[in-house]
């Protein structure tokens, strides 16, 4: 009987010592798993305490991530990297900021977050059947920064397409695009035409780097009387145009320009004197882009027939008088 009890005890010490070794192995299969994997991997249970955590984790939150231990609540967490300033997005706004990281967290699935350094991490949270959350920490701070690289680039590539090249102001395709959007919006929108008298004879004394800085100090001139919302553009040469929105007396408008272009521009030194003929024509309704160019166009050269430095209206004998 002795003997019999003997084996049994031996069989029973036998099994839970191979149970034993078979939950060891299994946990380090999961450890290696867990550690193995590019992201962080984080364990909360159905209380939001801390029940485990990779080594990455530790590395992503630099701050509080020597802090993490067993038990530990999220939001003290939370609470423990604001106040140590992990979130720069806390920053003024730290209850704010804590009670929506913790709606998140509760609510699981997908956000991002900055950090301090600027490095950024997705967050990806999902409930466990027993109500905990399971959760994965990636950094993606080279991917938000190829993405703002990549936004960036389209941006200037989006300038160079629809600007100036020389003066920054807008070229005519982007004139052409804002003006048809004015008259889809609304009729009462004027188009001023602008040519520079004398122009040719100061670059050809003075060289084409001269007329380059004259051509920019125009375009500042420009800039500094029209109404901050009107759209002034380049259109080639010495050729601008101006797009003025309701609002303002377009007429107004055109006598300041002539008047701006009239006092002399000093280049470096050397002083140059132009003129400036002004084209004015007023959508009508239904207008065309293109059409109301054409009229503008039409009143400049008018202007210019009678000798430059003043406005024409349309239509061509029409005379703005004098301010």
């Amino acid at each position: 009987m002795v003997e019999l009890l003997l084996i049994i005890t031996v069989a029973a010490c036998i099994g839970w010592w191979r149970a034993v070794r078979l939950l060891a192995r299994s946990r380090a299969l999961l450890r290696d798993v867990v550690e193995g994997m590019p992201d962080g991997f984080i364990l909360w249970d159905a209380n939001d305490r801390l029940v485990a955590w990779s080594d990455r984790v530790s590395d992503v939150y630099t701050i509080t991530g020597p802090q993490l231990r067993s038990g530990l609540p999220f939001e003290e967490l939370l609470r423990r990297g604001v106040e140590m300033g992990q979130y720069p997005a806390a920053a003024g706004r730290e209850d704010e900021f804590i009670a929506e990281m913790t709606a998140r967290h509760r609510a699981t699935g997908t956000t991002e977050c900055q950090l301090i350094g600027d490095r950024w991490m997705r967050i990806r949270e999902m409930r466990t059947p027993s109500g905990g959350i399971i959760g994965l920490r990636t950094e993606i701070t080279d991917l938000k920064r190829a993405l703002a690289d990549a936004a960036a680039s389209r941006a200037a590539v989006e300038h160079v397409a629809h600007h100036d090249a020389l003066t920054d102001l807008a070229n005519r395709r982007l004139f052409l695009k804002k003006l048809g959007r004015a008259l889809r919006e609304r009729d009462k929108a004027a188009t001023l035409f602008m040519d520079l008298d004398g122009f040719k004879l100061v670059n050809d004394r003075l060289g084409h780097l001269a007329g380059d800085s004259l051509l920019r100090a125009v375009a500042a001139r420009l800039l500094d009387v029209v109404p901050s919302d009107s759209v002034v553009a380049r259109l080639g040469g010495d050729e601008f145009a101006v797009l003025v929105g309701p609002g303002y007396e377009a007429e107004v408008v055109a006598r300041r320009i002539v008047e701006a272009i009239a006092r002399p521009f000093d280049l470096n030194g050397e002083y140059a004197e132009l003129g400036a003929s002004v084209g004015l024509a007023h959508a009508r309704s239904g207008e065309k882009a293109e059409e109301l160019m054409r009229r503008a166009d039409e009143a400049l050269y008018s202007a210019k027939r009678a000798g430059g430095r003043c406005v024409r209206l349309y239509p061509a004998d029409a005379v703005v008088a004098a301010a």
